[in-house]
């Protein structure tokens, strides 16, 4: 977890509550790099919230700046959309370091 992202995470401004609860979420999971591959199924889990909602916030987040798709794919079958945060600006490459785990 990335007490910075989380941190960042509760300062955004987001109109929609279910959508700052999956920004939340997003922060929770991230590595150090500000980056998270959750389904989103987990998601919605975490949200109490439905998959088709889920995806509208995702979309939401993502037309507000506050998260982008590194184009990267992730998980074990490699389809995971990888999210990075908009904690430190732009979108930075690479990946998170090789001994991070999700903490799910």
């Amino acid at each position: 977890m990335s007490k910075e992202a989380v941190t960042w995470a509760l300062q955004q401004q987001v109109a929609d509550p279910g959508a700052k609860l999956v920004l939340v979420a997003l922060a929770h999971l991230a590595c150090q790099r500000h980056r998270c591959w959750p389904g989103r199924a987990h998601l919605a889990a975490v949200s109490e919230q439905s998959i088709e909602k889920v995806g509208q916030d995702l979309r939401a987040l993502r037309e507000a700046g506050l998260v982008a798709d590194t184009g990267d794919r992730a998980g074990p079958s490699a389809r995971a959309v990888v999210w990075v945060l908009g904690v430190e600006g732009p979108v930075e490459p690479g990946p998170c370091s090789p001994d991070w785990k999700p903490p799910f």
